[in-house]
């Protein structure tokens, strides 16, 4: 009984360590993803005005693509991340009904 209690200490902390670095992820998600946002926003500022000249046009183009793959790289992580914390959690539960 002990030693079991023990192991859900040490899972437990895992556990929270993991949902402490998710969060993380999904606060580094939300700013890369307003940051996206903006680029699109200037994109379409740009496009309206008549003076814009087509390598501007690219350059913010690529700007946005790069950012795209930031995003979709965060993402990436951010859903890594979860399928952690579900199998830590479903660790913890396990523990916890072992130990009764």
């Amino acid at each position: 009984m002990i030693n079991s209690v023990i192991i859900s200490k040490k899972e437990i902390k895992e556990l929270q360590n993991l949902i402490v670095d998710r969060y993380d992820l999904h606060s580094e998600f939300v700013a890369e993803y307003k940051l996206l946002s903006d680029l699109q926003k200037s994109l379409y500022s740009i496009l309206v005005d008549e003076s814009t000249e087509l390598v501007d046009l690219q350059n913010k183009v690529a700007e946005i693509n790069t950012q795209n793959e930031t995003v979709h790289s965060t993402i990436n992580a951010f859903n890594e991340s979860t399928q952690e914390v579900n199998q830590a959690k479903e660790k913890v539960s396990e523990s916890f009904k072992e130990s009764k």
